[in-house]
């Protein structure tokens, strides 16, 4: 599946003042209390002044999340567990959602599920990916007896479509469900870098700038948020 258009969320910039530099990422572990998860919102937001927001595992959030946040960001959701949060000093992104339709299944429940969707966030000098990639890694997943491998597959494929139209700086942030030795034949196929944060599966890959990445705390969750400050490699002079 290709690019679909958010309604929600598709429009042009207004009030634009800059491109994000600051982002944090942090699955937020499903099914906890919205005002517990939104305590650790506003704690991560007070000590680490993020431009950006991505927040996994967050499918019944976006409502709580609209009523507290909409004043100062934007939230953006389209049918997944992703949901990103702009400030709206920032300039407005173009929204589009990326997504495939391969079956996987979860690592302890082992329930069948349909497909993945990501958001991709485009500033004239950015594209941003928020991803949430499905359990198990390039095998497949040894929990799953590798059922989840022709999932896995798909989101390389949805992943190398975006990079392969997208000249911009690229980043590729959130939960990657696997280590970054294990996706380094990826990321070397089409020259990302990764920014490690010293966590196992949360961690970023970009391509055309660099930045560095920090662990945080976990806030109650079984993963830590994690910080990544960007900056723009310097230009090699003629």
């Amino acid at each position: 599946m290709g690019h679909e258009a958010d309604p929600e969320v598709a429009g042009a910039a207004e009030g634009a003042m800059k491109q994000p530099r600051r982002l944090l990422s942090w699955n937020c572990r499903v099914g906890r209390p919205a005002p517990i998860v939104i305590a650790g919102l506003w704690f991560f937001i007070r000590t680490r002044r993020p431009h950006v927001i991505v927040l996994l595992e967050a499918t019944r959030l976006t409502s709580d999340l609209r009523k507290v946040f909409g004043k100062g960001w934007h939230v953006y959701r389209r049918r997944s567990d992703v949901v990103v949060l702009v400030r709206r000093d920032v300039d407005r992104p173009n929204v589009s959602v990326i997504g495939h339709e391969e079956s996987w299944r979860g690592p302890h429940e082992g329930i069948e599920h349909r497909g993945r969707k990501f958001l991709q966030l485009d500033w004239p000098g950015l594209s941003l990916l928020a991803i949430h990639r499905v359990p198990g890694g390039p095998s497949g997943g040894t929990q799953t007896n590798g059922a989840n491998r022709g999932a896995w597959l798909a989101e390389n494929q949805l992943l190398a479509d975006v990079l392969g139209v997208d000249s911009r700086p690229v980043v590729i942030v959130g939960d990657q469900n696997a280590r970054p030795v294990e996706v380094h034949p990826f990321m070397a196929r089409h020259n990302l870098h990764p920014i490690v944060t010293g966590a196992q599966v949360d961690w970023a890959m970009a391509r055309g700038i660099t930045g560095r990445g920090k662990r945080l705390g976990r806030r109650g969750s079984d993963h830590p948020a994690c910080l990544y400050v960007l900056t723009k490699p310097k230009e090699k002079k003629p």
